[in-house]
């Protein structure tokens, strides 16, 4: 593969990514707008049923992402075999500093964080949470 395609590989799997984790996000809010409204006073088989959907929209956004970013993983491991073989463009040269940069270990770490967090919060919200009583 040439450097161009790579790295229009590796920008496509980032906005694959970062598309993936969006949906997460609004798959979370949605979950959270459903409880709010209506949820709260199901029963639990009804909760179960929802919480099986959602896991199973998590599960799918999730493995999405997932491969994404195996994807991205693979063509930056690909870049660095291209530049050990010669000189290679400036853009290169960013894309893997920013790849090995502590900035890119923050964002996957925060992105790991957050996925296992929109699935806990997601329990305790379906599950646990109760809406304030008004008083009069």
């Amino acid at each position: 593969m040439t450097e161009a395609e790579l790295i229009e590989i590796y920008g496509t799997a980032r906005t694959q990514l970062d598309a993936a984790i969006t949906q997460l996000i609004a798959l979370n809010f949605a979950l959270i707008i459903g409880v709010y409204y209506f949820l709260h006073r199901a029963n639990i088989p009804m909760k179960l049923s929802v919480f099986l959907i959602y896991l199973f929209g998590w599960i799918t956004f999730g493995s999405s992402a997932t491969f994404s970013g195996e994807q991205i993983e693979g063509a930056a491991q690909d870049l660095v075999a291209l530049r050990e073989t010669g000189p290679v463009s400036i853009s290169t040269e960013k894309l893997l500093s920013a790849w090995s940069s502590t900035g890119a270990i923050i964002y996957l770490i925060a992105l790991n964080a957050v996925n296992l967090m929109l699935v806990i919060s997601a329990i305790f919200v379906l599950f646990f949470w109760k809406p304030r009583t008004q008083k009069d």
